[in-house]
């Protein structure tokens, strides 16, 4: 019971509390507790919402002009009432009374003979009364959001076992003043609930603690719904990232198990290989890596079939994987809306705070054409710096490309290359354009100085310091194709890294 007309209906205070003026609000303001003042300056230590009970010796001066003083104090500092226990009761002039109604301000009469202590238990009983049924409904809401949580309930039952303890609640943005509590899944906030704030502090502070209770079951509930519904595609994405990276007699005992899971292994598959490069990585934990790294995955799946067709993701090496499938060829609408989808998923990425990248491959049948898209999208990645790379794009460049992601070119350019990293990018860079060109223009000092712009004598030269540096024999129709080839990739790459 918190409104003054509570109070002075409630059994505990009747014949000791009477109402002495028409002013005040009866169903108005709560009453926020109760204060004894000894004189009319104690009055301003109230709280907003305080009845504010005059001891007998107080009550006895405040007649005319005093107590017009003291109702202005209380209606500056917002007293829900005054009490004055004082005998015979005093008049409540005109001035008085409009002062009151102004607060609103209740003021009240004590029989001057009942204890002050007694009147002041009294009131705060009646006012505490409040508190402890706000406790009990609080309790309640608790022992059944734990009940129904612990019985898997789904998301519906839990709203209406909290809307049974507060009222109405609901998954909404929450208007000022309201009380609110944030659903959680897996520490990423995807909504809030919010409910009516009305009543007294009590009533406040139990509605946010069944809210708070309410939002942290509903955020268990997804969280597990979506485990449950994720397990079977985990482990489609555990076999086809064991499948990509089995060898190949290995790899073939696989094939029926991927079946049997629903993955098309034998359709047409553009792969998405999305690369993620995030400046913070450094500054987290293994564990916020790893949820950063859940987030990220979730949103490129989130997107990929938002965009409609068949999707499947898996990992290769460090990248992320999600693979289109199609029954049948698809043709070139398959890279185009896979190119599509990684631009979607990089921008998503970005909001999160993750840099990221994304390679496509083109569409191809079976699983050799599964490894070949994924192959693909590596070289796209590896030939060109910018967020999104189609294989498709890449034009002459794209043998090139396929061979530097391969294992093999990427160790034959290194292995051949290598001596020159002793000369600084710069330097090597220069070196790898001038051995290109030599190369390309099959031996001819003539045609490779024309195309770099150098002497003649100053080409030789160049060759000569490079060539001493290198374990190569130009002789050698293989190991000439090799080393131009790795002189294409080094610069493919080169260029990449400074566009």
């Amino acid at each position: 019971m918190t409104t003054i007309g509570e109070l002075l209906r409630d059994p505990a205070l009747a014949g000791l509390v009477t109402r002495l003026a028409p002013g005040g609000d009866l169903a108005g303001p709560r009453v926020s507790g109760v204060l004894v003042a000894e004189s009319v300056t104690e009055i301003a230590r109230a709280e907003p919402g305080a009845v504010v009970v005059l001891t007998a010796r107080a009550s006895a001066d405040l007649s005319g002009y005093r107590l017009d003083v003291a109702l202005r104090v209380a209606v500056e500092h917002g007293v829900a009432a005054l009490v004055l226990p004082a005998e015979p009761p005093p008049v409540i002039e005109p001035s008085a009374q409009a002062i009151a109604r102004s607060g609103p301000v209740a003021v009240l009469h004590a029989d001057a003979r009942t204890p002050l202590a007694e009147l002041v238990v009294a009131v705060d009983r009646t006012l505490t009364a409040g508190a402890a049924a706000a406790l009990e409904r609080a309790h309640r809401g608790l022992t059944r959001l734990s009940a129904l949580l612990a019985d898997g309930a789904p998301v519906g039952r839990l709203l209406a076992a909290a809307e049974a303890v507060v009222g109405p609640v609901a998954f909404r943005s929450p208007r000022p003043g309201e009380p609110t509590a944030p659903v959680l899944v897996d520490g990423r906030e995807e909504g809030r609930l919010a409910a009516d704030g009305d009543g007294d502090r009590a009533d406040v502070m139990a509605t946010e603690l069944v809210l708070a209770l309410c939002a942290a079951a509903v955020g268990e509930t997804i969280r597990r719904t979506r485990r449950a519904e994720e397990a079977p595609e985990q482990r489609r994405a555990d076999l086809l990232t064991e499948l990509l990276s089995a060898e190949r007699h290995h790899a073939e005992r696989l094939l029926d198990r991927a079946r049997a899971v629903g993955i098309d292994i034998d359709g047409w598959h553009t792969a998405l290989l999305l690369q993620t490069d995030d400046p913070d990585d450094h500054d987290l934990d293994e564990g916020a890596r790893f949820d950063r790294a859940v987030e990220v995955r979730r949103v490129a799946l989130e997107v990929a079939r938002d965009a409609g067709g068949t999707w499947q993701r898996a990992r290769s090496g460090a990248a992320q994987l999600v693979v289109r499938i199609d029954p049948t060829d698809p043709g070139l609408d398959a890279v185009t809306a896979a190119t599509a989808v990684a631009r979607d998923i990089v921008a998503r990425a970005t909001e999160l705070g993750v840099a990221a990248r994304a390679g496509v491959g083109s569409a191809h049948p079976g699983p050799d054409g599964l490894r070949r898209s994924v192959a693909e999208a590596r070289g796209a990645l590896a030939a060109r710096d910018a967020p999104v790379v189609s294989f498709d794009s890449l034009g002459t460049n794209r043998f090139l490309a396929e061979w530097s992601a391969s294992a093999s070119g990427s160790e034959i350019t290194r292995g051949l290359l290598a001596p020159l990293d002793a000369l600084g990018p710069q330097r090597r860079a220069t070196a790898v354009r001038t051995l290109a060109a030599y190369l390309d223009h099959h031996g001819s000092l003539l045609h490779a100085a024309e195309a770099l712009h150098l002497h003649r004598n100053s080409l030789a030269y160049r060759l000569k310091r490079i060539l001493a540096m290198l374990n190569v024999d130009l002789d050698d129709p293989d190991q000439w194709m090799m080393l131009q080839l790795a002189c294409r990739v080094r610069m493919l790459q080169d260029g990449r890294a400074r566009s």
